[in-house]
């Protein structure tokens, strides 16, 4: 894959240079809302790209304070996962020059459809498949999973064990 994008025969290195070839000056002339969605997407990485949905600002809970940044996403472990990194992300934003008092992740009732079967290459990423474990990676999965909850053992241990071959493949 590429770090290039391409826009009406223009090639830029990073989506803020796409952005900013879209909207160029025009910034001024973006509604709260599309300013909001514009520094979410320029502050953070094809992670969150890949899984917003929607960005919208919304009243602060308290008079006098920043707005509220809402983020659709599409997926419920997106929303748990995002959300234990919210302080991060508004160290982000507030880098790039949007002002909130806090993030709300949503799940979002409209999720992102894939482009599954639209030609080579068309925009969807194949799914390679999760390397197995070695021994030595079984024995450690196993004794992790021993600490679980007689409840929580066997989807614990299938959890630890998707982590690690996930993390297996993200290495190799």
């Amino acid at each position: 894959m590429s770090d290039e994008w391409e826009l009406d025969g223009a090639t830029y290195e990073s989506l803020s240079d796409v952005l900013g070839g879209v909207f160029g000056s025009d910034a001024a002339r973006l509604s709260a809302n599309q300013q909001a969605a514009r520094a979410w997407y320029a502050a953070n990485g094809d992670v969150e790209r890949a899984h917003t949905c929607g960005v919208f600002l919304k009243k602060p809970r308290r008079p006098g304070d920043d707005p509220v940044l809402g983020v659709y996403v599409d997926s419920p472990s997106v929303v748990y996962d995002f959300g234990t990194n919210k302080e991060i992300y508004l160290t982000r934003l507030h880098a790039a020059g949007l002002a909130v008092s806090g993030i709300d992740f949503k799940l979002s009732r409209y999720p992102k459809k894939t482009a599954e079967g639209a030609g080579e290459n068309g925009g969807a990423q194949q799914k390679k498949p999760l390397p197995p474990l070695s021994a030595t990676e079984q024995r450690e999965v196993a004794q992790l999973a021993e600490k679980l909850p007689p409840a929580l053992k066997d989807v614990g241990t299938r959890a630890i064990e998707l982590s690690f071959r996930r993390q297996k493949g993200l290495e190799t």
